[in-house]
This record gives C-alpha cells, structure tokens and sequence, in this order.
C-alpha cells in the first residue's frame, strides 16, 4: 500500500479489515488522496472537515463488505467531493455486468421527467411522465442525487439522474430502493417494477417512445453542412471538437465559406447541442472564416446550446458568442462557464477502476450553466416526433 496521509482513526479502521475490504478501503482512501492532491480545488463545495467525515463514513460502511457495484457508488460520492462533472469514476465492463436494471428509461423534457424506453411488457408507460419513484418526488430525487453524482451545474445534474434511474444499485445507493420499484405518474397511475440482472436486462426487446431524430440533427457525421427552408440560411451541424479522418476541419472550415460567399447566405447557425467537447482549438478556422465574411459583409450567427453542450463546447460558444456577436439559443447548457478541465486519468490499485480528474479551472467571468439569450422549450410532442424546435423558433425551417 503507498503512503499515504490519514487520519489515526482511519488507519485503525483499515487495519480492522479483512485482506478483500482491505484493499478496497485502500482503493477508497487513495480516490480521496488523489484528488485532495491533484485536483485544483478538490473542496470547493465542502469543508475540509465535512469531507473528511464523508471519507470516514465510506470506510465504515466499507467494513461490513462491498460488491463491486457498491465500490463504485462509494467512489462516486468520493468524487462528488469536488463539485466538478469531469472528475468521476469510470463505469467499466465488469461493474455494469454486475449492476441490475429496471427495464425501463428516463428523459427530462422542458423539467418534466418522462419514460422514454420500456420493455415491451410495459410499453403502454411510454410518454408517462413520473411524479415520483418510491415515494420520492422528483425534486427530492434530485437533491438525493447530487452528493451521489459528480456535477458542477443544476442541467448537468438532472441529464445524469435520468440516466442513472434505470440502474437498481443506483436506487439503493441514494436510499430509495428496496425491492421492487414503486412508479406514480401524473396521470394517478402507477406501476411497480421488478429489477433484472445485467443478462436479462440486455436480451430484453425494448420499446421507444422518440420516433424520429430531428432530420437536421445529421448524427452520421463530426461535422457538416446543410442548407434550410429559409434559402438564406446555412446549418452547421459541429457534434465534437474533434477531427474526422479523411476530411480534416480546416479543409470544411475553408469549405464552408466558400459556400457562404457564392451562395449569398445571411444567417449561419451552428450546432452545439450534442457537442460534449473535446479540443477547442480545432473550430477555430471556422471561426476566423466566419469573422472575415462578417467583415466584408452583413452575417448573421446563431448558436444552438442545450443540455448536452459541455466542456470544449461551452469555450467554442463563448469564442463566438465575442467575436462574432453570436445569438445563442435554445436551453441551458450541461457544462458550466467556468469550469474545470485538462483532464487526467488513474487507476485504482485493487479493482482496477479507472477515474478521470481535472487538473485545470477556466475562469471564464461567470459560474453555473450557458444560458440562451432566446430560450426555447421542448415540447413532449416535438421529442417524440423529432421536430427541431430551435430552428423553429429561429423562423428558418
């Protein structure tokens, strides 16, 4: 075991254990070693001493025996510490093959948290919108959620908790669950489900309530072009910053604007909705293009941010939204303003669970989400039916 920095009660507390806990815990103390001493500001949110105490509750309950998927639920709250979306354990092959389901999947739209995927024994939920889950109403869900879940922002938060209320352990990790899952739905109806292991959970033939992608979405590729019904407007589709191999970016970048030029487009909007990041530097001959067709005429720039733009993402609307006095809109963003990132990675000793961590804060003069400056909701219907509501709102489709 290295050395580390403990307190004396903890290492009485190891020493108790047995040799399989043992390197557990030690899996455990060195998270919270690691990111105490990496991370730049690992207590941010939470004192010192609250950490400390949180640590020592994790060994102690460590010591009446751990599953793999509990580990993983201790890491994460270790983790949580920090109050930052990038730092996080990694769900692996063998915790997910041990974790258990319940067949059913979970989306919020415009806050309202409805069931998205289902067994094709419970399709008739589809659409439902959940009104609580073991007595739990969503926002208690969430408050339970967030000591449990790495986060650095309110959106970020809920786009997780729906993808994790479909994982049983996750239930048990946050006290609710304990047996089979109790669902009330605004409607007065209700349903209880039983949970399934990983195997069945998998081979289960599933149902989905999305019938359709927005067709402007264009999913197949990184990055592309598209022209709209209004004929003076261009769609940029930007899904990762990120390069595609065979087409890199500054060859789309130049283009693109050629497009603009012998086209005579007025209106340019970019997509960052599904853009999780990546390397910010890789937009900028787009932007530098953009900025020099501003300069030699009228351009118009619209960014489209949602829930799912994050890290590099939020750096690359800023970029625009200052040089090029872009218009953002659509909802509030998954990653913050200012956040922390250069993101590193580890390994923990025993279990062989990798965890991600920053090692950088980019104060970028604001905290909590990118808000749009014309915010449009998401209606049920237009989810289901993959109506592009942003550009709805912008007129050009």
């Amino acid at each position: 075991m290295k050395a580390m920095r403990i307190t004396s009660i903890l290492l009485v507390v190891f020493l108790s254990l047995t040799p399989l806990m043992a390197d557990a815990t030690e899996d455990i103390i060195t998270l919270y070693e690691s990111l105490e001493n990496q991370h730049p500001d690992f207590n941010n949110r939470l004192s010192k001493a609250a950490s400390d105490a949180l640590l020592a509750r994790e060994c102690d309950a460590a010591s009446a025996g751990l599953s793999r998927p509990q580990l993983f639920f201790s890491l994460q709250r270790i983790a949580a510490i920090a109050h930052d979306s990038h730092t996080a354990p990694i769900l692996d092959g063998d915790t997910t093959q041990e974790l258990t389901y319940i067949p059913l999947g979970f989306d919020f739209i415009n806050d309202d948290l409805v069931i998205v995927t289902a067994s094709q024994e419970e399709s008739l939920l589809l659409g439902k919108t959940v009104e609580s889950i073991e007595g739990h109403d969503i926002e208690a869900l969430i408050g339970l959620s967030d000591g449990q879940i790495p986060n650095d922002n309110a959106t970020y938060l809920m786009t997780q908790v729906a993808s994790w209320l479909s994982v049983y352990d996750f239930l048990a990790a946050i006290g609710v669950a304990d047996g089979p899952v109790d669902i009330v739905f605004k409607d007065g109806s209700s349903t209880s489900i039983e949970a399934l292991p990983y195997d069945a959970y998998a081979s289960t033939s599933y149902v989905y309530f999305r019938q359709a992608l927005p067709p402007t979405m264009n999913p197949g590729s990184l990055y592309s072009a598209m022209s709209l019904g209004d004929p003076e407007a261009l769609l940029i589709n930007y899904h990762a910053c990120a390069e595609m191999p065979g087409y890199p970016f500054e060859t789309f970048a130049d283009d693109v604007c050629t497009l603009i030029r012998e086209d005579g487009y007025k209106k340019v909007i970019i997509d960052l909705r599904w853009n999780s990041g990546g390397d910010s530097r890789i937009i900028a001959p787009l932007v530098d293009g953009l900025e020099a067709i501003q300069d030699e005429r009228g351009l118009e720039v619209y960014v489209l941010i949602a829930e799912n733009t994050f890290s590099s993402a939020i750096l690359n609307a800023l970029e625009l939204k200052d040089r090029l006095d872009a218009t953002l809109v659509g909802r509030p963003t998954g990653g913050s303003v200012s956040h922390y990132g250069e993101i590193q990675v580890a390994v923990l000793h025993w279990s062989g669970i990798q965890y991600s961590y920053s090692t950088k804060y980019f104060d970028n003069g604001a905290t909590g989400p990118l808000l749009p400056d014309i915010p449009v909701a998401e209606s049920v219907e237009a989810y289901r039916d993959g109506v592009d509501v942003d550009l709805m709102a912008l007129g050009v489709i």
